[in-house]
């Protein structure tokens, strides 16, 4: 008798632990991703599942049915279902099935089709001193926007969403070119005319900066050296941009007082716990900028989490799966953000914002090559294959203030506004943040700055007694001494044995000389305005 209770008990509990190992769980996301086909719409959706499956999926919407056959075992795919209308609610039923037998069954109902636009904006990023010596590397920006421009010429009869443009993210190989005796006057006349056009869009900083490492006044006077070029050819400065560092702080005055009221942000390898899209004011609220703060993972490469550095020609499965991933990264964001994603990275300490916006601003670093690289007609060719198929959501290839002045038109009251700083923190690049504090630089810095106001004060005075002062000298001379500090303080400290560096002998020692000679520029710029003084007084 007890061992027959025993066995009956045995099979009770092996049954009941079989259906919970056979327990099948399923989460279905329907995407904004939608094509025509014959009279219906085609919308996918996204079915993810606990466990490996195969068998047939069934879908239907408002009795319009679609099956796919999942051949081979899977934990997630899509289905593209047919939709009669994508403006009112539908009913969607979703059975799989697996040799003739229901494995999971789901009826819920999807609301309209949230039609919306990416802004893909093409950027090259620009790491003084990274991939190799500060020289090689202005060479090597040069010489990408003379390939970017050539893009321009190569896309001018695609359709218009799809024709190339470009984010120069920082200013410094726009100055550089524009500046070159080397560049001829041709080449100089088409970029001013692509920037006039607003084919190019000039980053308002000099570099992506430490700003940790700078005062308020270098930093100002990394706007100022793009401003003076901006202003020599009639150039609209409209967005300021950081990328690859942990620190935006004292950016919001200084970028409120020179009328930019746009600005990009790209941690590298961390988060701010702040939504994708925000106004940042000043702590006493008398200056703000409309920020975006990269949603990806890969930092300010967003075009890596979407699967979109493709070669060409496009590979099907590739192309696919970079439609999968851009169709789940939309379907989570209509949720909120953080993603789903993001959170199994990151703590966001339960901080949740909604994403009501019908534009995504995507920074599409370029598809081949890396940091210093060029641009190529990928994004273009993206953006035309694309829209080729799909009417939603569209691609359109574009530069920040693009997406920057429709969304705040349209959504000005809508938009998150934060008050305060976004201060510095050691992320994981924490290496290159602690070998990059040098006291003898942050020394001259320092006196630098304190150098110039009591000179500028002595100006000042000389003007109130009536005498004649060379105020464009002190200018330059401040100015040139201002552009050692900032390219001195790019996030990159010294050559570095990782990441996709080419480093020679000879890099290492040019590096190291351009290095030591930025240090002490400032030095040499303040002795050549005291000796103009000088001059003056014996006049």
């Amino acid at each position: 008798m007890y061992g027959n209770i025993v066995c009956a008990a045995l099979f009770v509990l092996i049954s009941f632990s079989y259906a919970l190992a056979t327990t099948f769980n399923a989460t279905i996301y329907p995407t904004p991703l939608v094509y025509n086909h014959k009279e219906f719409y085609c919308q996918r959706i996204i079915i993810q599942a606990d466990q490996e499956f195969e068998g047939q999926i069934i879908a239907s919407i408002d009795g319009v049915v679609t099956t796919k056959a999942v051949d081979s075992k899977v934990k997630e795919t899509t289905i593209d279902c047919y939709r009669k209308t994508i403006t009112e609610p539908s009913r969607l039923v979703v059975t799989i099935k697996n040799n003739n037998a229901i494995i999971t069954k789901q009826t819920l109902t999807i609301p309209p089709v949230k039609i919306c636009k990416i802004y893909c904006v093409p950027f090259t990023h620009v790491d003084i001193g990274f991939t190799q010596s500060q020289k090689n590397v202005r060479a090597q920006n040069i010489s990408n926007v003379q390939k970017e421009l050539l893009l321009l010429e190569q896309t001018k009869h695609y359709p218009h969403y799809a024709r190339f443009k470009l984010f120069t993210e920082v200013s410094w190989p726009v100055i550089e070119f524009l500046n070159s005796a080397e560049i001829p006057q041709q080449e100089k006349s088409k970029l001013i005319a692509a920037l006039h056009k607003k084919d190019f869009e000039v980053g308002a900083f000099v570099i992506s900066h430490q700003n940790r490492f700078m005062s308020p006044y270098a930093l100002l006077a990394s706007l100022h050296h793009t401003l003076r070029i901006a202003q020599k050819y009639s150039i609209n400065v409209k967005t300021a941009c950081i990328h690859d560092v942990m620190d935006f702080s004292k950016i919001t005055k200084v970028l409120y007082a020179n009328n930019i009221p746009y600005c990009l942000i790209g941690p590298n390898d961390s988060r701010y716990s702040v939504p994708p899209l925000f106004y940042l004011t000043s702590p006493d609220t008398s200056a703000r900028v409309l920020v975006w703060h990269t949603v990806g993972l890969n930092g300010y490469g967003e075009n890596f989490d979407l699967n979109m550095r493709l070669s060409l020609p496009f590979k099907n499965e590739e192309f696919v799966s970079m439609q999968n991933s851009i169709a789940y990264h939309l379907a989570q964001l209509e949720k909120g953000y953080p993603t789903e994603e993001i959170q199994r990275y990151y703590d966001y300490d339960h901080k949740h914002w909604d994403y009501p916006y019908d534009a995504y601003l995507l920074p599409y670093y370029p598809a081949q090559g890396g940091d210093n690289q060029p641009q190529n007609i990928v994004p273009s060719e993206i953006a035309k294959t694309w829209n080729n198929k799909f009417i939603n959501p569209k691609i359109i290839i574009a530069t920040p203030h693009e997406f920057f002045d429709y969304i705040s038109q349209k959504y000005a009251n809508n938009i998150p506004v934060l008050k305060g700083e976004m201060p510095p923190f050691w992320g994981e690049q924490i290496y290159l943040d602690f070998i990059q504090v040098d006291p003898e630089r942050l020394i001259i810095n320092n006196w630098f700055d304190r150098a110039l106001y009591a000179r500028g004060k002595d100006l000042v005075d000389a003007l109130l007694q009536n005498s004649t002062v060379d105020v464009n000298s002190y200018n330059l001379q401040s100015l040139e001494g201002y552009m050692a500090i900032i390219l001195n303080n790019d996030h990159n400290p010294r050559p570095v044995p990782f990441g996709k560096t080419h480093y020679t002998k000879q890099d290492v020692k040019d590096w190291m000389n351009t290095r030591n000679e930025w240090v002490y520029a400032p030095l040499h710029s303040i002795k050549d305005f005291k000796l103009l003084q000088e001059n003056k007084e014996n006049k």
